[in-house]
């Protein structure tokens, strides 16, 4: 017998009415405005807590407030990208042949390509690198608020999490001088993607009503490895082995290999994504020979700049309480391979939640959290065990590859995973507190007061910078490199000693690494010296320049074309006296001195006009292209500039130029 159908009225029930649809474009209207203002809040309280901690009232953004060390090294990138439009390549530093930084790349194309973004708006390296610093601390607010309501949890505990795990010690003591790993907002991203793996909810394809198609959410972890591999290489490091625990964790609670293989297929796209990112580098490499010297790591360094449990659990230097400051001073001062490590604190509220992770892995149980508990705490548990001293880390440098040596900043992945745990604990005390009279105003209090006691917890008065000192020395090198430009020509070339090798030297006497920069910063047209990546040969121009006696190195510096000598005094036992005493005595002047009395400048134009007088210019053009290729016989250079012009000619690859030139030079004269 058949039952009557009435295919009108299936349809009619099937189709949603007119009525139907107003109400979920409002709810959906609701969501979006009830996202829209918890992030607006979350950045103005995020800013206003950013402003009482580093008390920006007194700040200058035209001014870093760090002005020694990596921060320069970081503002001379930033600096290089408003001028010349990128960072690899700087027409400005290491005269005479320019500077490239091919051979040693150590910022992200993200960060970079984010101030490329802001550069319209300020031409200001200063403002840029500032502006982008402060702008990490809310769009890691943003990134962790979204992670966590993805897992249902609530707008006030997401909201105070976040808020924590921006401010974290490693964001204000990384800071500027380690200014690409102080934009860790890609980390929550990363976290949430590897609970999706050990779930095994992470779908590759979805069906609706116009059929099969990628899965929203598969398409946002394909834009999120994107972003991550062109980010920090050590996020994209950890990432990647992160992911693999987690699709190992959902191999083995699913019993099915979609998680393992999803996880593999994750970390090579991101290391792809890092190759391409470094394409540059490896097809500079790939033309000219790889550089051992510039950027080398030797795997033993895994040890000395490892993760240490101890100083995840010890508080901030310099904590507001007298006694948790004396007994992080204590530790510093005698445990052993105390360095950068000590930036790993999580404070007090990470801490108990790192603490928790680590006991939940004791015990197993009806989970209420929706079963978050143990993939973080396996994650968190896999994370110490890779970056700890001795740790699987370590492992890794030694067998498979070196370059990797601060295991310690995987600690910013624990952070969040330990904030995670805590989040899930205020959901928890939120259920319970709901139940009881006032519960829902008692548990808003324990928010305020886990926040307030977390951020005075993580933050110091040390970390507010000495703005005004800053000012007073940036205000010196100004003035002092305005003079050097009034006194040579525009884009006059400037010749620095003492001669320092770039990158990373340890200090000479006073003067601290990279503060030879400070002169470039400065300036608009000049032209320096420092800069030439060591491992090159473009480097060891200036030294050998240097080898000669002085009165040599003077005549050789005006043949090559450069307008003057810029002298830092902390670089010399005797603060420059003797140097100085014999550049008066040749060039018949006294030096430029700066307001500080640190620094001293010689101008070469009057001698250059003086020798150019007594050579035609054909002479004169020669003495150029000598004095360009110092320290060998003219006959020899000719010879060896000729093959080097062959080579690219004919794109002889590195080892085959090196062989020919070798062979040329090694071959017996020609009787006549």
């Amino acid at each position: 017998m058949e039952i009557p159908v009435n295919v009108h009225a299936m349809r009619s029930r099937s189709l949603p009415s007119s009525r139907d649809k107003r109400v979920a474009s409002e709810f959906r209207q609701r969501v979006w405005l009830e996202r829209l203002i918890a992030a607006v809040a979350s950045i103005c309280l995020c800013l206003v807590i950013l402003a009482c901690v580093l008390r920006l009232w007194d700040a200058d953004l035209t001014v870093l407030p760090q002005k020694n060390g990596d921060a320069i090294i970081n503002a001379m990138s930033v600096k290089s990208l408003v001028d010349s439009g990128w960072w690899l390549r700087n027409p400005h530093l290491g005269m005479p042949f320019g500077q490239q930084l091919f051979d040693a790349p150590f910022v992200d194309n993200l960060s970079m390509a984010l101030m490329k973004l802001l550069s319209p708006f300020t031409r200001n390296y200063a403002v840029l690198m500032n502006l982008f610093f402060l702008l990490t601390f809310p769009i890691t607010v943003i990134t962790s608020l979204f992670v966590l309501r993805s897992f249902a949890i609530s707008y006030p505990s997401a909201l105070v999490v976040s808020l924590l795990y921006a401010f974290l010690p490693y964001h204000f003591l990384r800071g500027e001088a380690h200014l690409f790993l102080s934009a860790y907002y890609l980390v929550p991203v990363v976290v949430m993607i590897c609970v999706w793996l050990w779930k095994d909810e992470l779908d590759i394809v979805s069906q609706d009503a116009n059929g099969s198609r990628i899965s929203r959410r598969l398409a946002f972890v394909m834009l999120a490895v994107l972003l991550v591999g062109s980010g920090e290489n050590y996020y994209a490091f950890f990432g990647c082995f992160l992911f693999c625990v987690a699709g190992a964790g959902g191999f083995f609670s699913s019993h099915r290999m979609r998680p393992l293989a999803l996880a593999v297929g994750l970390s090579t796209l991101v290391a792809l994504v890092v190759l391409l990112n470094s394409a540059p580098s490896l097809l500079y490499m790939w033309h000219h020979g790889a550089n051992k010297v510039a950027a080398f790591r030797g795997p033993q360094e895994s040890e000395i700049y490892g993760l240490k449990i101890s100083q995840l659990l010890l508080p901030v230097d310099g904590h507001r309480l007298r006694y948790f400051s004396h007994l992080k001073d204590s530790y510093d001062s005698l445990a052993p391979q105390v360095n950068e490590n000590g930036t790993a604190t999580l404070g007090v509220v990470g801490g108990l939640g790192f603490l928790f992770l680590l006991a939940s892995l004791l015990w197993q149980g009806q989970e209420g959290d929706g079963g978050l508990f143990r993939p973080l705490a396996a994650l968190n548990a896999a994370a110490v065990f890779f970056g700890t001293i001795g740790g699987f880390g370590s492992l890794f440098n030694f067998v498979v590859y070196s370059q990797f040596r601060g295991y310690n900043r995987i600690s910013v992945y624990i952070a969040f995973l330990s904030l995670f745990a805590v989040a899930l604990l205020l959901e928890a005390l939120k259920r319970r507190m709901e139940l009881r009279h006032y519960g829902t105003w008692m548990w808003y209090g324990s928010l305020a007061a886990v926040l307030l006691i977390g951020i005075l917890d993580q933050t110091t008065t040390a970390m507010v910078p000495n703005y005004e000192d800053s000012k007073a020395e940036g205000r010196n090198d100004a003035a002092f490199v305005k003079e050097i430009e009034t006194a040579v020509p525009p884009r006059a070339m400037i010749f620095q000693l003492p001669i320092v090798p770039f990158p990373t030297n340890p200090p000479v006497v006073r003067m601290v690494d990279y503060d030879l920069l400070k002169g470039y910063l400065h300036s608009e047209t000049l032209r320096w010296s420092y800069g030439s990546v060591k491992g090159r040969e473009d480097a060891r121009w200036g030294k050998r320049v240097t080898e000669q006696p002085l009165d040599s190195v003077v005549r050789q510096l005006a043949f090559a074309g450069f307008s003057g000598i810029y002298i830092d005094r902390y670089g010399y036992k005797d603060s420059g006296l003797e140097i100085e005493s014999q550049l008066s005595q040749f060039l018949r002047e006294s030096p430029l001195v700066s307001q500080n009395a640190r620094l001293a400048f010689f101008s070469l134009t009057s001698l250059t006009e003086w020798m150019r007088a007594r050579y035609t210019p054909e002479q004169w053009r020669d003495k150029h292209d000598q004095a360009l290729r110092p320290g060998a016989s003219s006959s020899s250079d000719a010879l060896l500039h000729s093959l080097r012009v062959q080579c690219k000619e004919h794109h002889l690859s590195a080892a085959q130029c090196h062989d020919l030139v070798t062979h040329m030079l090694n071959e017996p004269a020609a009787s006549p």
